[in-house]
Parts: structure tokens; sequence; C-alpha cells
């Protein structure tokens, strides 16, 4: 028994380094050496620029590299590097290679010059595409931003363009996409409608003014939902961006863009400027205004602005309506975090045994659920001392 229990062991130690060799081999040498391999080999670097608190960098590291067909693809085209950016030379490589954001997927030749670059989580079939466009010329970022530069204003070649630096999450395609729309003389086709839902910004251009007077045929196309939220955030980037503008001139904007409720998205939309531009006190006026005349039946936004009045009011009128926001989304959808929200509400309007009450409550759920309740066992210790 002894025997064959040793040779099943040694068995799926095997099997665990069989399946481990499968995935993406990173190289562990220094960065120049890892250039100096690429040279030898003739292939780029594939470089996972991570931080170790990332979230989606612990899901690419558990999910998609360790896949067997992102592996051979990523093996064979590429030396691999996965180096933290907040660490040794990850550093001066973040700073080398602007990296503003975590996971950032970077692709350079063997001179440490950028071609390529994608963001974010990435499924092992997604990583697989980004890989082969990062080995194709024609198709790498580097090359097509050279290309676009050089004046190429080709429809399909600006539209995968775009598409390129949608997956860089790169700020310039809303530049890029203005300017192929300015020369659109027909937005009814597919594409150019998929640009405007995507990038039209500036809600005085035709593009936009094309959206509001074909709402129905993008509501069928990507959602009613989707593209009521994409105007009401054009409008408020716009407002927050031209603070000249008269409220009076941007009611009448809103009431043309969204006549369906448009009061309350008034209400929403100048709530959220406040916040945008930090202007606290204003905010917590407008959100108490806002939600004293708008009851809202989401859950988690009452909490969060509940949570938002706790953190940055000790009025006591205010932090009254907090907690009758709080003690309202626990009746919606009962949890830990609405529950310690109020428990610590309760404290601070100095309502101590009813704070006891919920705090204890709210630890109890968060042993269910197994959530961090630290925060509360230090509101309760407190609260037993006064």
């Amino acid at each position: 028994m002894f025997i064959r229990s040793i040779l099943i062991l040694a068995t799926s130690l095997f099997l665990s380094s069989a399946l481990a060799a499968q995935g993406i081999q990173f190289e562990t040498s220094s960065w120049q050496e890892i250039l100096n391999k690429a040279k030898a080999e003739k292939k780029l670097v594939f470089l996972d620029a991570y931080a170790s608190w990332c979230g989606p960098c612990k899901k690419l590291a558990n999910f998609t590299f360790p896949d067997p067909a992102v592996g051979a693809f990523f093996n064979q085209h590429f030396v691999n590097a996965k180096i933290d950016m907040e660490k040794g030379e990850g550093v001066e490589l973040s700073e080398k290679y602007k990296v503003a954001a975590f996971p950032t997927l970077i692709f350079v030749d063997s001179n440490g010059v950028e071609v390529h670059r994608a963001m974010g989580y990435l499924s092992p079939e997604q990583l697989i595409e980004v890989g082969k466009k990062a080995i194709n010329p024609s198709t790498q970022s580097g090359s097509m931003k050279r290309r676009y530069e050089a004046g190429d204003r080709d429809p399909a070649f600006v539209r995968e363009y775009l598409a390129s630096l949608a997956e860089m999450e790169d700020p310039m395609a809303f530049d890029i996409a203005g300017e192929y729309l300015d020369g659109q003389t027909d937005y009814a086709t597919e594409e150019n409608r998929l640009l405007i839902a995507q990038y039209a910004i500036d809600p005085t251009k035709a593009p936009f003014q094309y959206l509001l007077e074909n709402r129905t045929t993008f509501d069928e196309q990507f959602g009613a939902e989707e593209v009521g939220a994409r105007i009401e955030s054009i409008l408020t980037y716009h407002f927050v961006n031209h603070p000249e503008l008269e409220w009076a001139d941007a009611e009448n904007m809103i009431q043309k863009a969204l006549p369906d409720n448009a009061a309350a998205k008034s209400s929403q939309i100048r709530m959220t400027m406040f916040y945008m531009q930090e202007d606290i006190p204003n905010f917590m006026k407008a959100a108490a205004n806002h939600y004293e005349e708008f009851s809202s039946q989401d859950s988690k936004e009452l909490n969060m602005i509940a949570w938002y009045f706790y953190q940055n009011s000790d009025d006591k009128e205010q932090l009254g309506k907090a907690l009758k926001w709080a003690e309202k989304s626990v009746q919606l959808e009962e949890q830990y975090a609405n529950t310690d929200t109020v428990a610590h509400l309760l404290s601070k309007l100095g309502k101590k045994k009813a704070a006891r009450k919920m705090a204890q409550k709210a630890i109890a759920l968060a042993k269910k659920t197994e959530e961090d309740y630290s925060s509360t066992e230090e509101l309760l210790s407190e609260l037993k001392k006064s």
C-alpha cells in the first residue's frame, strides 16, 4: 500500500509538471538578457507588466497563461517575461513603456522598441489573437500608428486601427474616431453606427445628433439601457468640461437627449458633475435633493451614497438622510456591507445601543459569506467602551 501511494504521488507530481509546462514559459533572467535571447532566437519579447495586488493580473496568471494552446503559441513565437512593475527592474520598465494600468501586455523587439500592446484580462482565445497581431507587421499597433501618421485614411484601415487602440484602452481613439466621423457623409452604415455608439463624445456635433435622431435604431442594435447610459455619460463629461455653460442650457440639452424622465436624469447628471469636480459640499447637497425627490430601488447604489455621507459629513440632518438610504438598502437586499453602513451611521448619530445590535448582525452576516469584518469589530469594540 505504501509503495502504491508513493507511485500515485510521483505520477501526480509528474503530471502536474507536464501540465505546467504546457503553459507560457516565462524567463527569470534580467531584462537585458531577455532582449539578448530574443535577438539570438529572432523573436519578439512578450512582457506581462503586472502588479502583485492586481486581480485581473492574477486571473491571467491562473487561467490564461497556463492554457496549453496559449503556451504552444507564445513559447513558439516569443521570449516571455513576467515582471512586477512596482519592484526591481519593473519600476524603470514601467516608466519607459508608460504603464498606467494593470495588466498591460507589451510586445517589444529585441532592441526593446514597443511594437504592440493590449490591456486587461484576456481569455486564452483573446490572448492568442493579440499575439497573432503582434507578430504580423501589418497589424502591429506600432506600425499601424506610423501608417496613420503618414496619412493613410482608408476607412477599413482606420476602423482596424481603432480596434487596436481599443485593445490598448488608448484615449487617442476618441480623437481619431472623431476625425474619421467628421469626414463621413453616411452615418447609416453598420460600421459607422458602431463607431458613433463607441466614440461620439461631443453632443454639439453631427454624429451625436444622428444618434438622437435615430435612437430607436441604436436601441435595437446596442440595447436601450446601454445607449441611454452612453448618452448620459456624454452629456455629463461635456458639462464638466464646459463649466461656462449655463445650467438652464444644460437642462435643455438633457431634455432633448433624454426626454423620458428628464427631470430625474438632470438631477442625476448635476449630482455626478459635482462629484467629478470633487465639489463635496455641492455634491452632498445635490445628492440629498436627488434621493429625496427620486427614490432609488438599487440596494448597492443606496448603500454607496449612504457610506459616502458617513465618511464626509458630521451634519446630523445629512447623516439622518443617509441612515434612511442605508436602511432602505438593507430592506431591498440585506448584506454585510449595507448592514455595516447602518451600524456606522447609528454610531455617528449617537444611537449606541442600536449601533451595537446592528454591528453584531453585520458580523454574523459577514461570517456566513466569509467577508472581512475587521472594521466592524473595531466599531463594536469602540461602542462597548462607550
